[in-house]
């Protein structure tokens, strides 16, 4: 009968047969050393061990036929689902999931498949779909990426989705998510129209931020006037109320200190002095955070429509030289 010996998962030898009572370990010792030849103690060992089997044999009759050996696997320490399951359980759930696998690869290749015909017409809108669904099948297949990019862009003559989509997210987001692979034929293949994106975006950053750095200051001096202006009317209202506030409280801790009433007067005015400029300050105070709040703003690419379209362009213009 042919056997077997395997390892278990302490790197002992082992060996287990399929009686009719069960599986029975028939485990012998390995020896350490391919060839090494045992002594006398060890062959009297061996023998004796070589004649229970074959009385084993004799008694099981049939059992030579059943006999199997049995390997048992043992799940992976990180892959908690299997090993919290049963050998066969864990077996099943493997073939699920190999099964699922090989689903996914297949559709993904049918849709790569289809996606690279409807290149090869032209049909960049269907191409890109096709595309699109395969990397829904396998995330990051590399095949599905370029393909996509290549139908988007049209095969480099419309980059414009490409930096839409990801010029503000960056270059190592776009690495990440589409693969070196991806990104490295795209470098080949698009490189020409690389550089040619990023020299006219170039020129039309040198014109609009002259323009708009012109325009930034223009309001910036405008801002600064009115901020000024306000500080000026701000800051001797909030003295006033300052001083107003400390003469109230001081008469009003003041007023059983004398017989007559003239404290009581004095905290009366103070406090309603202190109410009468209250809203002219508040009002000052008001005027004067808006002007900062604007020239804080002036100062922002966004907040702006020019500013925006500046900030747009520079940022495709960094996403693009890492592409050269």
């Amino acid at each position: 009968m042919e056997e077997r010996i395997i390892d278990d998962e302490y790197g002992r030898g082992i060996r287990l047969k399929k009686t009719e009572n069960g599986y029975v370990d028939v485990t012998d010792e390995l020896s350490e050393k391919k060839g090494e030849e045992p002594d006398g103690n060890e062959s009297e060992e061996i023998a004796e061990g070589e004649a229970a089997e074959r009385a084993d044999e004799e008694i099981g009759g049939q059992e030579d036929e059943l006999a199997e050996e049995v390997l048992f696997e043992f799940p992976e320490e990180d892959d908690e689902e299997l090993a919290a399951l049963s050998f066969e359980e864990a077996k099943e759930l493997k073939r699920k999931r190999e099964e699922e696998r090989k689903k996914h690869e297949e559709a993904a290749r049918k849709y790569c498949e289809e996606g690279e015909k409807y290149l090869e017409n032209n049909a960049y809108e269907k191409a890109a779909e096709a595309f699109d669904s395969a990397m829904n099948e396998i995330h990051g297949f590399e095949r599905a990426a370029l393909g996509f990019w290549r139908a988007k862009t049209e095969r480099g003559a419309n980059l414009q989705p490409l930096l839409d989509e990801w010029a503000e997210e960056g270059y190592d987001s776009f690495l990440v998510t589409f693969g070196e692979e991806c990104v490295r034929a795209m470098k080949e293949e698009y490189a020409e129209a690389f550089e040619k994106a990023k020299a006219e975006r170039e020129a039309e950053i040198a014109s609009l931020k002259a323009d708009f750095e012109e325009q930034t200051e223009k309001r910036r001096a405008v801002l600064k006037e009115r901020i000024y202006n306000a500080r000026k009317k701000c800051i001797p209202l909030l003295s006033v109320e300052i001083a107003l506030a400390v003469f109230t409280l001081v008469f009003a801790l003041n007023i059983f200190s004398r017989a007559d009433s003239v404290f009581v007067w004095f905290t009366i005015a103070c406090g309603a002095a202190f109410v009468v400029v209250l809203p002219f300050f508040c009002m000052a105070a008001s005027r004067l955070t808006h002007a900062i709040s604007l020239s804080r703003a002036n100062e922002s690419k966004s907040s702006t429509e020019e500013g925006r379209k500046l900030e747009k362009l520079e940022n495709e213009t960094e996403f693009l030289k890492e592409f050269l």
